[in-house]
């Protein structure tokens, strides 16, 4: 336990005393420990025994969906007035990929993809709409989310005429093509964000299902150019004179069926939430002599697919087949772990798809390996590569698969369950995880608990993020952030107005993905300063006349630092310039404190060292907890 430093003399001429405070405690509702904090918001205690505010968030400029409502067309002649000219790559990324919507130049001539108005869209400027996973690696963070559209894929052949002075097109179906079909798509996204580089946003997927059929009879239409340049469909309303007569044909895809479409709210079918990425990064190898560069794979769970990255463009190869449908998985030396129901699973070395066991017998140390959770444990929930070690958890107990190399053993550690991945974190020389009991953590060889002096109701929901030597606990609907210093190993508070958060993180960097209303907002929780507010127990038995309060602290620029009673009414403030060691004192004019407890508030990076108080105490005894 620290050595608190706490003084209190008295001055014989005046009959003053002075209490000073150089080594703060942490929060505690139990204690009344003069130097305690009774209540802490974005305060936290460090290891020296001074105060510090925590950093707040800083939110992320997430832009909004690109996709607009109309008429898209590949053809280069095309009705201005209500089409857009577009490519193929345009379609696949914002509209449908390329694996289920198919175009080339040996299929079609030209070809409209018509976009209804009723779309739903997965992110909006307010924030995303339908969240649906998200994950955190050294470099960036990943959020999946899902959308819905609905569309008329419109093939087509075409035949040009020169009527009059002017140009005619006539269009037809394909002749292998018999309807034009409408479908609501269902896509998948991915947003890949990289602090101080930006956002880039990627359709990793989508789902078709068929709405209705139109006619190979009602494909027809009819597009004019009265100057040879511009060109505009015939319609009731435009039926241009060329001088010459010609077949009009009107655009029934675009005038009746193109409305019917707008008419049909989009079929929403969600992806599955839950979903996150497993890293992996190949060991430099050689084949044939030939040494293999190191290169790092990202997969998608649980769809199995693997990412490809190139200068912030994320690309998605077809899902694996032959590797087991993993729920969580995690790199150990040059292995992929995974654990599914019951199940954990590991790699052959050196390649994170191949999972084909040995055969028996075989004494191939190198192969993969696969496991089952003892009996009467339940499900795995959760895994990390620590120690040396893979740490899995069910919501029981927590095991140990040791070594590097088969046979791999599976140890059971004790009754310490994690209820998910998102409650699990890495910090310093611990493995954190949240059980139903509270916040424990792993040092390679142990578990003990470290959540004393938060006492919430119900730690079921929780999530936990590592950023700047802080671990940060969210619970759901308490709106509140829980911090521990790692080094001091004291815990704080910060309130939150949101009614969901949910933290993620790796190696220093956190996010914040909350809600409040119908949009998740994402923020980085480490970066920015945050308001701070906590009440000091000073513990005095008696009312006193205070002559003069003293602190010394560091305030940066813009942070300000005040004091006031109990009840909230102000005594000083300061601000600071340049971060600093200052003593900021106070001499108020007959200033009688009836309460044993100082608040402080502000706002800004600050750092508080000492506290030191002049005063005498006077009748009329009243202590914190009533009349003496």
């Amino acid at each position: 336990m620290r050595k608190r430093s706490l003084k209190t003399e008295k001055l014989p001429a005046t009959a003053r005393k002075i209490l000073e405070i150089t080594d703060f405690s942490g929060l505690s509702r139990r204690s009344a420990e003069t130097g305690s904090l009774l209540e802490a918001e974005g305060i936290r205690l460090l290891s020296e025994g001074t105060l510090a505010s925590v950093l707040g968030r800083v939110q992320v400029s997430v832009p909004a969906s690109t996709l607009q409502p109309g008429v898209y067309t590949l053809y280069d002649h095309y009705d201005s007035v209500y089409e857009t000219q577009t490519t193929a790559d345009f379609i696949y990324r914002n509209i449908c990929p390329a694996e289920i919507m198919a175009y080339s130049d040996a299929e079609i001539i030209a070809a409209r993809v018509l976009v209804g108005e009723n779309l739903l869209p997965g992110k909006t400027a307010d924030g995303y709409r339908n969240l649906l996973g998200a994950f955190a690696d050294s470099s960036a963070f990943y959020i999946f989310y899902d959308a819905v559209v609905n569309i008329i894929d419109h093939r087509r052949a075409d035949s040009y005429e020169a009527v009059g002075s002017g140009i005619v097109v006539q269009f037809e179906s394909l002749k292998s093509t018999t309807s034009t079909y409408a479908y609501t798509v269902h896509q998948l996204w991915l947003d890949v964000i990289t602090p101080g580089k930006g956002v880039t946003s990627q359709m990793i997927g989508a789902q078709r299902t068929q709405l209705f059929s139109v006619s190979a009879s009602r494909e027809r239409a009819t597009l004019v150019s009265e100057d040879k340049t511009t060109y505009r469909y015939v319609s009731a309303e435009y039926t241009p004179d060329l001088g010459a007569s010609y077949s009009i044909r009107m655009d029934a895809i675009y005038t009746a069926e193109y409305e019917k479409l707008n008419g049909r709210t989009p079929q929403y079918a969600p992806y599955a939430a839950g979903m996150t990425v497993a890293r992996y990064r190949r060991p430099l190898t050689s084949i044939g002599g030939q040494p293999v560069a190191a290169r790092t794979y990202s997969l998608i769970l649980p769809t199995m697919q693997l990412l490809s990255e190139s200068e912030g463009a994320v690309s998605v190869e077809e899902p694996l087949v032959g590797i087991p449908q993993m729920e969580q998985a995690v790199q150990h030396f040059g292995r992929l772990f995974g654990i599914c129901g019951t199940e954990i699973y590991a790699s052959k070395d050196g390649d994170c798809t191949d999972f084909t066991l040995p055969a028996a017998g075989s004494a191939d140390t190198a192969a993969a390996w696969t496991a089952s959770a003892p009996g009467g444990e339940g499900a795995f929930t959760a895994l990390a590569s620590f120690d040396g070690k893979v740490a899995a958890f069910t919501e029981k107990s927590m095991l140990v698969v040791e070594g590097n190399a088969l046979p791999f053993t599976l140890s059971y550690v004790g009754a310490f369950g994690c209820q998910s991945q998102a409650a699990l974190a890495a910090a310093g020389a611990y493995l954190y995880f949240v059980s139903d009991t509270g916040v424990m953590r792993y040092n390679g060889t142990s578990v003990k608990p470290v959540g004393s002096g938060l006492m919430p109701g119900s730690f079921a929901g929780a999530s936990l993020a590592a950023a700047d030597d802080t671990l940060l606990l969210c619970l759901p609907g308490s709106k509140t952030i829980y911090l521990y210093d790692l080094v001091s190993e004291m815990w704080s508070t910060r309130r939150a107005h949101f009614s969901e958060m949910l933290l993620f993180g790796a190696e220093k960097m956190a996010a914040l993905v909350a809600r409040d209303t119908e949009n998740w907002q994402l923020s980085l929780v480490s970066g920015g300063a945050a308001q701070y507010a906590f009440s000091l127990l000073l513990d005095f038995p008696q009312r006193r006349r205070v002559y003069r309060i003293s602190v010394t602290a560091e305030l940066a620029a813009g942070a300000t630092l005040s004091a006031a009673r109990e009840d909230g009414s102000v005594l000083f403030s300061a601000a600071g310039t340049d971060g600093v060691l200052r003593a900021y004192s106070f001499a108020p004019r007959n200033l009688y404190l009836e309460s044993d407890v100082l608040r402080f508030f502000g706002v800004g990076l600050v750092k508080i060292h000492t506290l030191r108080l002049e005063y005498a105490e006077v009748e009329n005894t009243f202590g914190r907890y009533g009349i003496c």
